[in-house]
């Protein structure tokens, strides 16, 4: 014969193993629970995220019609200007002074009070038009009396020249280190 079991009983029992089974999970198990369930649901995003088209997205490659190729766009390329030190600019300047490839920008508008030796200038009032036809490939030192060569520099930049140097301290900076100048 079974014995019979109380409603209030079976509640009490339940409260007890529940306590038990508390006590038995430790905090650190819950941490390893918790960086299992990362994991996996990293792992799934990455597997979703990965199994998409990388670059193009093939429309039609059956070999009877010709593949058609729809390009995704890329993104286009960053070009920045480098703020160099003095020391650096030197170095540029030693470097490069006998290569037709590299050119030192004045954008100062009193370039002929003093300019470094060799320098072009191109006043900010018309830089962006004088610089359309230059190589964009090519080297270029940018420097102003005041800080306009910063803006210079960045207008070379977002007109995608790869090669742009800003001097920090501009022209003072090399008058005063008494590296040639043209006054």
């Amino acid at each position: 014969m079974k014995k019979k079991v109380s409603k209030k009983a079976k509640n009490k029992s339940f409260k007890k193993m529940k306590k038990k089974a508390l006590k038995m999970l430790d905090w650190k198990v819950l941490v390893v629970l918790l960086v299992v369930i990362v994991v996996v649901v990293g792992i799934f995003i990455f597997m979703r995220n990965s199994s998409l088209p990388d670059k193009d997205l093939i429309i039609n490659d059956s070999p009877d019609s010709g593949s058609v190729v729809i390009p995704t766009p890329n993104p286009a390329p960053s070009f920045i200007f480098k703020d160099i030190s003095l020391s650096d600019a030197i170095v540029l300047y030693n470097k490069n002074k006998n290569n037709s490839k590299f050119h030192i920008i004045d954008v100062s508008s009193d370039y002929n009070s003093g300019h470094i030796a060799n320098a072009v200038n191109y006043p900010m009032d018309s830089f962006e038009t004088s610089i359309t036809n230059l190589d964009k490939t090519d080297i270029y030192l940018v420097y102003s009396r005041d800080d306009k060569s910063r803006i210079a520099a960045k207008i070379m930049a977002d007109n995608t020249f790869e090669n742009v140097y800003r001097l920090q301290g501009n022209y003072g900076a090399w008058l005063v280190a008494g590296f040639p100048v043209v006054q």
